[in-house]
C-alpha cells in the first residue's frame, strides 16, 4: 500500500480553488439577477455593489414570478437556493476562519480549522477536516456553478457578456 503524504501547498490549492470558484459563482449569480430583473441595471441596478453572495441568494429567494424577465428560470434557481446558501455560508468559513497547518496533520491529509465563538466565555470552535472534505467541497460548488451557468445560457442564449468598464 503507497502512503500519501500531504504538505501545506496542498492544502493552499484546494483552498484557493474554492476562493476563485465562489468569485465565479457571485459572478454569474449577479448576472443572472441583472438579466432576471426587468429595465436598466445601469439606473435601476437590483442590490448594492458591495452585496454579499449571500445577501444575491436572499434576493433571489424573495423575488416572485411576476417580477422578473423568465419564471421558469426563477423557479429552478429557487428550487436549488437551500443548496447554495447552505456553500455560501460555509464560504465564509473557509475564508475567514484560522487554518492551523500543522506538519504532522498535514502530511496525513488534515487540517484544523479555528474560529472564535463569542459568548460567556469567548471559546475557539477547532474543525478538523480532510483535504477530502475540502475537494468535496469545491466539487459542491463546481456543480453550482454549472446550475447559475445553465440558467445564463437559458437567459442569455446569444451569449452576448456584459460590457467592461
Amino acid at each position: 500500500m503507497r502512503v500519501v503524504m500531504y504538505s501545506n501547498d496542498d492544502f493552499f490549492r484546494v483552498i484557493g480553488h474554492i476562493s476563485v470558484f465562489f468569485a465565479t459563482l457571485d459572478l454569474f449569480t449577479s448576472e443572472v439577477i441583472v438579466r432576471l430583473m426587468p429595465g436598466d441595471p445601469t439606473t435601476t441596478p437590483p442590490f448594492p455593489e458591495n452585496s454579499t453572495l449571500g445577501q444575491k441568494l436572499a434576493l433571489l429567494e424573495k423575488l416572485k414570478s411576476t417580477e422578473v424577465t423568465n419564471s421558469d428560470v426563477l423557479l429552478d434557481l429557487q428550487e436549488g437556493l437551500p443548496r447554495a446558501q447552505a456553500a455560501a455560508k460555509e464560504r465564509n468559513r473557509y475564508m475567514h476562519d484560522q487554518w492551523v497547518f500543522d506538519s504532522g496533520l498535514i502530511a496525513q491529509g488534515r487540517i484544523r480549522r479555528v474560529r472564535l465563538v463569542f459568548g460567556s466565555p469567548l471559546k475557539a470552535n477547532i474543525q478538523e477536516l480532510t483535504i477530502q472534505d475540502l475537494q468535496a467541497f469545491l466539487s459542491e460548488v463546481g456543480e453550482l456553478q454549472k446550475v447559475f451557468a445553465q440558467a445564463l445560457k437559458i437567459l442569455n442564449p446569444s451569449g452576448v457578456a456584459l460590457q467592461g468598464a
